[in-house]
């Protein structure tokens, strides 16, 4: 998977500077999109998809053009009240896309990049 963005700026440069954060779950977040990210870039199919980082802990993509575009919102997300590793949460991924066919979003929660990425593959298919 390929990812660009507006003005030459990509998803993994702001990525990495978050990575260094002093905010321990600020930075664990950057740190398991960034993992997510080249997992992606390294497996094919090789689609070209416009990504832009919302906020802090949320990727959204883009692929397609009308009048068949598919979006996608990957956010890092944790259980309320769930287990602690180093005082940090145990994070995963959540994952909702919609294409322009539909009128709802499908989701999925994983830990597992695979999972994520054959989810990901039978959207933009």
């Amino acid at each position: 998977m390929q990812f660009w963005g507006l003005k030459n700026r990509d998803a993994k440069s702001s990525l990495l500077a978050l990575a260094d954060n002093e905010n321990k779950v600020l930075a664990r977040k950057a740190e398991q999109m960034l993992e997510l990210v080249r997992y992606l870039e390294d497996r094919p199919p090789s689609y070209r998809v416009f990504a832009t980082q919302r906020l802090v802990d949320q990727l959204w993509l883009t692929y397609g053009r009308r009048p068949r575009s598919v979006w996608a919102r990957i956010r890092i997300d944790w259980s309320d009240y769930g287990p602690l590793e180093d005082g940090i949460p145990i994070m995963h991924y959540r994952i909702e896309v919609k294409s322009s066919d539909d009128d709802v979003w499908s989701e999925i929660r994983s830990r597992e990049l695979e999972e994520i990425r054959q989810f990901l593959t039978q959207a933009f298919d």
